[in-house]
């Protein structure tokens, strides 16, 4: 247990180990000092990137722009990744597996959290992300009915639109794009498949699992933002997701925008708004 100052608040830093699948993963939790019990909504952050998160250099800036402090603030490692502090490294067991396995681990932290801190509401709980976490931050909310407000930008929402098929056509043929997570879902998926170690049937049901926009119907009251001038992901992957979200999910598109929320003028003052509901 770490106690420190963020934003002006006290707050204590705790790394919790927790089985998923038979294997050790660790995550952390970030809790207000002298919350009293179930008096703290939940958010539940999902990081960017393939080489797991710096809680100093990529979550630490979140907070303060997104005053953060005033929630028991949930960070998993996913399989096969660490989070570091101060440091020091805190890996988790497992093979890397971007999306699908992303999403497991973050419940199974989540379900820790709410069992072990006492601070926290499961009457309030919310999921942020950015890139690869903001469509884990979608499939987490499709899974879970507890999870009650859902936050992404820059993310993939749709694995069968031309975008994605594009990418996986290049993998099959050894190029991979620099998509967070994307070389090792090619080594979860791709490569299986064409080496005939996986069926067709079962590599669109992967497809299918890491594609939020087919039930999109069923998402919590939310925001998704994306820049128009994003290169990284194509803005397409927004603006289907535009056309099946439900009344309660905005999707905001900025023109001038790129990859990731720094890059979109007035995107955090719109989450700061959203998650004053949590």
């Amino acid at each position: 247990m770490h106690r420190l100052v963020l934003d002006s608040t006290a707050v204590t830093l705790r790394f919790l180990a927790h089985t998923v699948e038979g294997q050790r993963h660790i995550g952390a939790v970030l809790v207000p000092e002298g919350a009293p019990a179930g008096s703290r909504p939940v958010l539940v952050w999902a990081h960017d990137g393939d080489q797991g998160a710096n809680l100093e250099a990529d979550l630490w800036p979140l907070v303060a722009s997104l005053d953060l402090t005033r929630f028991v603030l949930v960070i998993p490692a996913f399989r096969g990744e660490a989070l570091t502090y101060q440091g020091l490294v805190f890996a988790s067991e497992g093979e890397v597996n971007p999306w699908e396995g992303d999403v497991e681990d973050g419940l199974a932290l989540l379900n820790a959290v709410l069992a072990h801190v006492a601070a926290a509401n499961p009457s309030r709980i919310g999921v942020l992300g950015v890139g690869r976490g903001a469509t884990v931050a979608l499939l987490m909310a499709l899974r879970d009915t507890r999870i009650r407000m859902v936050i992404g930008a820059s993310g993939l929402t749709d694995f069968f639109g031309a975008f994605v098929q594009q990418r996986i056509e290049a993998a099959l043929q050894g190029k991979y794009a620099p998509l967070p997570g994307w070389q090792a879902f090619g080594r979860h998926v791709l490569e299986p498949l064409k080496a005939k170690q996986r069926s067709l049937g079962e590599a669109r049901l992967a497809l299918l699992r890491r594609s939020p926009v087919y039930f999109a119907d069923r998402l919590p009251l939310g925001q998704w933002h994306h820049g128009r001038g994003d290169t990284l992901v194509a803005v397409a992957q927004a603006e289907r997701l535009a056309a099946v979200r439900p009344s309660n999910f905005a999707v905001y598109l900025y023109e001038e925008g790129a990859y990731g929320l720094e890059t979109m003028p007035g995107s955090q003052a719109r989450i700061r708004t959203l998650l004053e509901l949590l």
